[in-house]
């Protein structure tokens, strides 16, 4: 397996998470690391890959999808169950196990700790990046975008810690 990691973040197209991601990702790959990004499938955006409740009963399952994101990232969309239940995003699946497994190192990047349930249950250790104050989120796009780039000089000590870890190897 080639240096890997995995980018567990929200839905990969709208929102201030996705620019924090797309600053990770780019950064990441100048090294040579063979970055992955994955996002949970949303209804309004991916409805095919979602189960919703009333699809359940036809026999309806998540599905996944391999395409780019950031114009030219290998992406991975992951549909859930019960799209209306937050917690439904978080479930320990086999496509989540396996997408996991496949990468030597995982970053979370997101609003809240909840993204990176599953490598809690799956027993992996990972970096985050999340918001540290959730009423940033309110402030304003302005506001939140100035916040960013301010954590941005603390975050890149993820890209010193992953690149320590695999020159380790």
């Amino acid at each position: 397996m080639s240096q890997s990691i995995l980018i567990i973040t929200l839905s990969s197209l709208t929102g201030s998470v996705l620019d924090k991601a797309k600053l990770l990702v780019r950064h990441l790959r100048k090294p040579g690391l063979r970055v992955t990004v994955s996002h949970h499938a949303t209804y309004r955006d991916y409805p095919k890959l979602v189960a919703a409740l009333w699809q359940l009963f036809t026999g309806k399952k998540p599905k996944i999808q391999r395409g780019m994101c950031f114009d030219d990232f290998p992406c991975v969309s992951a549909g859930c169950w019960l799209l209306k239940f937050e917690f439904s995003y978080y479930i320990k699946s086999n496509y989540w196990r396996n997408l996991i497994n496949n990468h030597q190192r995982h970053v979370v990047v997101g609003g809240t700790v909840l993204t990176s349930y599953i490598l809690t249950k799956l027993a992996k250790v990972c970096s985050l990046w999340i918001e540290r104050n959730q009423q940033r989120n309110r402030i304003g796009k302005a506001a939140q975008k100035r916040t960013m780039e301010l954590q941005l000089t603390h975050k890149l000590n993820i890209i010193r810690i992953l690149n320590a870890a695999f020159a380790a190897k």
